[in-house]
C-alpha cells in the first residue's frame, strides 16, 4: 500500500504528547508514523494560556433548564445537583 493508509483501513491509532500520530492497520502490526501536513504559520498555544471567553458562566433560557429538570429524573442523584445549579433566565 502506497502512501497513508485509507481511514477505513486503520484498526488502532495513538496520540504522542509531541503531537505525533501513530497507527496500525493490523493489530499485530507495529505502530507507524502517520505522515501530517504542518503549517509553519500556526503556533501552538498551551491550553491554560488560551483567554476565557467569558467572564462568568452564560445562562440557559427557562424552556431549557425545565427540560433538562425533567431528564434529572433518568440520571444518578450524583448527577442532578449539577444540573439544579445550571444559571438560567428567571
Amino acid at each position: 500500500m502506497k502512501g497513508d493508509p485509507k481511514v477505513t483501513d486503520i484498526r488502532a491509532l495513538k496520540y504522542a504528547p509531541s503531537g505525533e500520530i501513530f497507527y496500525k492497520l493490523k493489530l499485530t502490526d507495529e505502530y507507524k508514523l502517520l505522515n501530517q501536513r504542518r503549517n509553519a504559520r500556526i503556533n501552538n498555544i498551551p491550553f491554560n494560556n488560551i483567554p476565557n471567553l467569558y467572564n462568568e458562566r452564560r445562562k440557559i433560557t427557562k424552556k431549557k433548564f425545565l427540560d433538562l429538570q425533567q431528564l434529572k429524573s433518568s440520571m444518578p442523584r450524583d448527577y442532578q445537583n449539577y444540573y439544579d445549579n445550571l444559571p438560567h433566565e428567571a
